[in-house]
């Protein structure tokens, strides 16, 4: 069904039927017009005073929320609401999923030009994401914002937590649709009677569905499920149903699915939040040509193509100390951290010899060996690194600063995941602790999240210093920037130093003495698991290891 949709949407785009935006954005790709297009005023708002106007409007959203944008925030909301197609930046922490919601609640108390002066209305939003879980992360923050948002899309496929805000969720309590189930349900009326009111009440729910989809002032979505609701609904080819298209992680959406949002919406103006220095958009095909063209996001395209950007300045998540390198190397040190979670000066977390004489909650833990083992099927895993991870986590829990389900490990391969939960379930069995709350996951699976402590393992650590997909600098910014208190990345410093994104880190740490040898790590404590019995565990764990279909997708990309 979503290939179906994608191709639908790119037919109507070549028949010229996808909106103003979707041709324009055509037209960028391709350099056919100048990048400055991008910056005119959006046709449905007045010219005159724009910034002004917005500055209001968001003033009067501000007034129905909590929430304090920062001036970073604020002027990215001003700078993107006045133009066609605007391009904002979220770096890691800076909260770029509640801008995008203040955004659209600023948008929401603003008029759009109308040829009736006596009319007056507000602009109409789809919110889209690349997935159903994106989609409901926005639908929180919106709704957080108290903003009318709806979710279109299927009951199942929506977190049970905003499911009351599903459209069909919305139609079920209409009068009329409440007065016929409850009829169908009376045990005094004959079955010709209850198939009447059932047949009823379905097609009230159908009418009270439509009605939502085509006046809800907020309507949030994956792309996909948005050409889909829109081609259920039954819009004419020259409706506008929506005025506005934002789209949240704009950088792992693919142009596909884009078109998709376009089409269904027509809209007249385009906002995409993301980070092109983060995980881009998923392609699985063994067609390299093919995941090279889709692999390359919406967003990045245009950047490519010369549209200007707006960078989120002001992040909420790391302290300095962790902030420092990916600033640098990957955001040109334009980003700060927020006076709020300035930690400067502060200590560590308790149980793990942090190497830096300035109290940096920052370590590379060398681990080297040639310990890497390849899988039949694909995938790896490195148990030399899996023991001391375990015995890592065993002394921070101990210590009492941060507890288990606050610490999570983060690693490139499945196989490495598994055989950490392995580990840790016999660790927690053995030590009659809570060491089995930890979270243990994939770099992919862990972007747009954080917690207090993350230890990253790095796996590669073979003769032929092969690195596969870690090469990658957006799978090492995502997993460096997803810690708020300390950062532990346990790796082969000799095999990690042959790409240069890994050595600029390595070096980062070392300039910082932030750089612990295996050896000096076990000379600060006593290992959980005896030395004797290391081997034993390691077999024991590794037999246990079972065929991942996912792995041996992630394999194909390996050197």
């Amino acid at each position: 069904m979503p290939l179906k949709v994608q191709r639908l949407a790119l037919d109507k785009l070549r028949k010229g039927q996808a909106g103003i935006i979707a041709d324009l954005f055509v037209q960028l790709y391709y350099n056919d017009i100048a990048p400055a297009i991008a910056k005119e005023i959006p046709s449905h708002f007045d010219e005159e005073d724009l910034a002004e106007q917005i500055v209001w409007a968001m003033k009067d959203a501000l007034s129905q929320t909590s929430f304090e944008p920062n001036e970073s925030q604020k002027e990215a909301i001003i700078w993107a609401l006045g133009r066609q197609i605007a391009l904002l930046r979220g770096p890691p922490g800076t909260g770029k999923t509640r801008c995008a919601s203040l955004l659209i609640s600023t948008a929401l108390n603003m008029n759009i030009k109308s040829e009736d002066e006596d009319v007056q209305r507000s602009p109409r939003v789809l919110a889209v994401t690349h997935s159903n879980g994106a989609a409901d992360v926005l639908l929180k923050a919106l709704l957080e914002m108290n903003v009318p948002a709806v979710r279109g899309g299927r009951p199942a496929s929506v977190a049970p937590s905003v499911q009351h805000r599903t459209i069909a969720a919305l139609s079920e309590q209409v009068p009329e649709v409440v007065r016929l189930r409850q009829q169908a349900g009376g045990v005094s009326i004959d079955s010709q009677t209850r198939k009447l009111s059932i047949f009823e009440a379905i097609k009230c729910m159908n009418e009270a569905q439509l009605t939502i989809a085509k006046t809800a002032p907020v309507v949030v979505a994956s792309c996909i499920g948005a050409q889909q609701m829109m081609s259920y609904s039954g819009e004419d080819e020259e409706d506008s149903p929506f005025d506005i298209v934002v789209l949240d992680e704009a950088a792992q959406t693919t142009e596909p699915a884009l078109v998709c949002a376009l089409a269904a919406s027509k809209a007249r103006q385009v906002i995409l939040f993301g980070d092109t220095m983060q995980l881009p958009p998923t392609v699985t095909t063994q067609d390299v040509e093919l995941r090279k063209t889709i692999g390359v996001s919406p967003m990045e395209r245009l950047l490519n193509n010369g549209i200007d950007e707006f960078v989120l300045k002001e992040q909420y998540r790391m302290p300095q100390a962790l902030l420092h390198h990916p600033n640098k190397y990957f955001y040109k040190g334009v980003v700060k951290v927020a006076a709020s979670v300035d930690k400067t000066g502060v200590a560590p977390p308790k149980g793990f010899p942090w190497p830096s004489q300035n109290n940096d909650p920052l370590a590379f833990l060398e681990v080297g060996g040639n310990n890497e083992i390849q899988h039949n099927f694909g995938g790896r895993s490195n148990p030399a690194e899996v023991d001391i991870i375990i015995n890592i986590i065993g002394k921070v829990i101990t210590a009492g600063d941060i507890s288990a389900k606050d610490i999570a490990v983060i690693t490139p391969y499945n196989k490495q995941v598994q055989l950490i939960r392995e580990g840790l379930s016999t660790a927690s069995r053995d030590t009659a602790s809570t060491i089995s709350g930890v979270k243990v996951g994939t770099v992919d699976s862990y972007q747009g999240q954080e917690t207090d402590l993350v230890i990253f393992s790095g796996v590669r650590s073979n003769q032929m210093k092969e690195l596969g997909f870690l090469r990658d600098e957006r799978r090492l910014n995502v997993a460096i920037t997803r810690a708020k208190k300390g950062l532990i990345v346990v790796g082969d410093p000799l095999v990690l130093r042959t790409c240069k994104h890994w050595s600029a880190l390595i070096d980062s740490c070392s300039d910082r003495g932030c750089v612990l040898t295996q050896k000096e790590y076990y000379n600060h404590i006593q290992p959980v698991v005896a030395e004797g019995t290391q081997e034993d565990e390691r077999e024991r764990r590794l037999s246990s290891l079972e065929f991942d279909s996912e792995d041996q997708l992630m394999g194909l990309f390996d050197d």
